[in-house]
């Protein structure tokens, strides 16, 4: 996920509301990149909740890591 550092805050909060894991984060001048883990089915919500908590600046952007069994 990038976004700007005003938004980072409220970004963090949907992306762990959704179940998801940072791993870690790197800041490139203005912005905040954001790396990590959730599941598919977590996601298929992320965008429009991510465009909301930042007022269209975040955008996101999905990489198959692999499979593994979900945490129920």
């Amino acid at each position: 996920i990038t976004t700007p550092l005003d938004y980072l805050g409220a970004v963090l909060s949907v992306f762990q509301k959704f179940g998801g894991e940072v791993e870690k984060t790197e800041q490139i001048s203005s912005k905040m990149i954001i790396y990590g883990v959730i599941t598919v089915r977590s996601s298929l919500s992320l965008a429009n909740e991510l465009r909301k908590a930042s007022e269209g600046f975040a955008f996101w952007q999905l990489d198959v890591s692999g499979y593994r069994k979900i945490k129920e």
